[in-house]
């Protein structure tokens, strides 16, 4: 079995994020990702804290994708804090992703408001209890949060390139995000057209180096890790052409 991908990535504090396969330790990848779980599920008020940062952006941008408006940035609260309650509890390597955890609750928090307000119009209905929501949904609506996640892990790294590496950040910005010419790029920033080539190739392949990071931050296993890169890689067309 070869290795996820041929360039390994180096991790914030400039170690190479070890290559899955060959990780003599990949058997305890699954556990090792699930630490801040575990600790969350113990109290631990900093391993809460990185969980609902973690998954804010994509559950928010999920439910304002269902047409919720405004009330979108309210029920993400109520499913964040529905997650770090009881939902939580319920977490489980052996049940799959943690992420199929978050979306289900989401879902269910979004199929609560719908029933709250049909109940309002008509005067009267049930509501279901968090504590007994369903996990299942329709493939292509997990699907969904699922792409939502990805562009979250997008935005990440482009924030990050964009700290670490202006220029690089600023030609991919321009010439893949908005579509201009080189020479245009190369006329407004002062430089030749093939610096800004250069500037451009750098910054995808420093992109793809920190959405590697980011993948395999949270992969249950080598398979889950090459399963993710070539979804996202889906997702960003050109600019996710070196990650796979």
């Amino acid at each position: 079995m070869t290795a996820p991908t041929a360039r390994r990535p180096r991790a914030a504090g400039g170690d190479r994020v070890p290559a899955l396969v060959s990780n003599p330790g990949v058997g305890d990848l699954s556990q090792t990702r699930w630490t801040l779980v575990h600790k969350a599920q113990a109290g631990d008020a900093g391993a809460l804290d990185a969980l609902c940062r973690k998954y804010a952006p994509a559950v928010q941008a999920w439910l304002a994708r269902r047409g919720l408006g405004a009330e979108a940035e309210d029920l993400g609260q109520e499913a964040l804090i529905a997650l770090l309650g009881s939902a939580l509890k319920k977490a489980d390597p052996a049940a799959g992703r943690f992420r199929s955890l978050v979306f289900a609750v989401a879902r269910h928090v979004l199929l609560r408001h719908h029933e709250r307000a049909g109940a309002q119009k008509r005067g009267a209905g049930r509501v279901v209890s968090l504590d007994d929501f369903d996990p299942g949904a329709p493939r292509d609506v997990e699907d969904d949060f699922d792409r939502e996640w990805l562009a979250t892990l997008v935005q990440t790294a482009l924030g990050r390139l964009a700290r670490e590496h202006p220029p690089y950040f600023e030609a991919v910005r321009r010439f893949v995000l908005l579509e201009q010419p080189q020479a245009t790029i190369a006329a407004d920033l002062g430089l030749t057209a093939n610096a800004v080539k250069k500037q451009v190739l750098r910054g995808k392949r420093k992109l793809a180096d920190y959405l590697r990071e980011e993948v395999w931050s949270y992969a249950s296993s080598a398979e889950d890790y090459q399963v993710e890169l070539r979804a996202m890689a889906r997702l960003l067309g050109s600019l996710g052409a070196d990650l796979t």
